[in-house]
């Protein structure tokens, strides 16, 4: 039977055990049930916002091994100037049992080791060079990319259904560069319609399967390095006005299919 129950605090009445549950377990679970299809990744939020040697990480929500994660209040990360590489990551500890409640805690974390994927996120990275500025304006696509004296952020998986998936932030910066430059194909135009119309980031899957359509290689897994190398390809192809579809089939020949 289906209920939207919740307790009455009235002069007189009874604080009763059970509507202080109530109230306890009706967020937590609308918020299971909402994200349960999710993958492990940012959920909503958890932007970051530079300030001079300041890592600013803003509210957001976040979803690893199954669980749900809240950073309520900025969080605010000092870093330094290098010349290596630099990857900030969220680090999520093993359960901690109190008198009271079950913790399950987690920190940020900035150094230069990989994030761990059995107890690590990625958030971004960068290489700072003695005397520069990290910066996070970006010129074009490709920009997004840059190994030095930028923050990349497209290595940071987001929650999606199946499988994490690549930084919306990128992909809508893609997809309106598609717009912008017109005479691309049908695929383009559809797949950048379905980024920008999209409330949830587009799954990995949609954009596999439009590489491969696009590029003529078929379906193919890609880490988020491929991803934006091929998407950044396509891109490269419509802004130089090609209107025929290369083959880059690895090992195959490098010509020009003419539809």
């Amino acid at each position: 039977m289906l209920h939207n129950r919740y307790p009455m605090f009235t002069k007189g009445r009874i604080l009763r055990l059970d509507m202080l549950e109530e109230l306890r377990d009706y967020p937590r679970g609308m918020m299971d049930i909402l994200y349960a299809d999710l993958s492990s990744g940012i959920v909503a939020g958890a932007e970051i916002r530079l300030e001079e040697n300041m890592l600013c990480i803003t509210p957001g929500i976040v979803k690893f091994a199954g669980r749900l994660y809240m950073l309520k209040e900025e969080i605010r990360q000092p870093y330094h100037e290098t010349g290596v590489l630099s990857v900030l990551r969220l680090r999520f500890h093993p359960e901690l049992r109190h008198q009271d409640y079950v913790d399950f805690p987690a920190e940020v974390v900035l150094d230069g080791s990989m994030a761990d994927p059995d107890s690590e996120l990625e958030l971004a990275r960068f290489k700072l060079k003695p005397g520069a500025r990290l910066r996070d304006d970006y010129e074009n696509f490709a920009d997004h990319a840059t190994e030095y004296n930028t923050l990349n952020r497209i290595h940071t998986p987001y929650a999606s259904i199946g499988n994490s998936t690549f930084w919306p932030g990128a992909l809508r910066y893609y997809a309106e560069a598609v717009l912008r430059a017109g005479g691309g194909q049908p695929h383009d135009y559809s797949f950048a319609m379905q980024v920008l119309g999209s409330e949830r980031p587009v799954s990995r899957n949609v954009i596999q399967h439009y590489i491969g359509l696009r590029l003529g290689m078929g379906y193919r897994e890609y880490d988020y390095a491929h991803i934006h190398k091929y998407l950044n390809r396509i891109l490269n192809d419509i802004q130089s006005g090609s209107r025929g579809r290369h083959d880059y089939r690895p090992g195959g020949p490098q010509r020009m299919l003419v539809d």
